[in-house]
């Protein structure tokens, strides 16, 4: 298996301001009119390395994750409703994992890897609507 560094090389990551690497690889054409303009949807590719953390930030759009390589991660939620939830996105869906979190506008959100040794890392993907 390929470790971190060479999947961020590949992959072309950059740093992002809540934790974690990034890189967009959509943004729609299409644009929408709420409370400003925006995209119709963007996607991102995500990585966490070994005990770096998303950290707490107030999601404003429909967000959509999914699994892709490395460790599982574990989300912390605190949706709008006021109510606490924990997820674990990964592949193991006979031990309650899943591929794919979706999580509602206006909930606040982070993520930690299930793996927190320094050489683990966790790949996904996130589609924000709008974006």
């Amino acid at each position: 298996m390929a470790d971190a560094q060479e999947i961020v090389q590949a992959l072309q990551l950059q740093e992002h301001r809540e934790g974690g690497s990034f890189r967009e690889v959509y943004r729609s054409v299409v644009k929408t009119q709420a409370t400003k303009q925006r995209r119709a949807a963007t996607s991102i590719f995500y990585m966490l390395r070994g005990k770096q953390v998303s950290r707490w930030h107030l999601v404003k759009s429909d967000e959509i994750w999914m699994y892709h390589a490395g460790s599982s991660a574990i989300q912390l939620l605190l949706l709008p409703d006021g109510t606490f939830e924990e997820r674990v996105i990964g592949p193991d869906v006979l031990c309650g994992e899943f591929p794919q979190s979706i999580i509602p506008a206006w909930t606040w959100q982070a993520t930690v890897l299930s793996d927190r040794m320094e050489e683990s890392w966790g790949l996904f993907g996130a589609v924000v609507c709008p974006g």
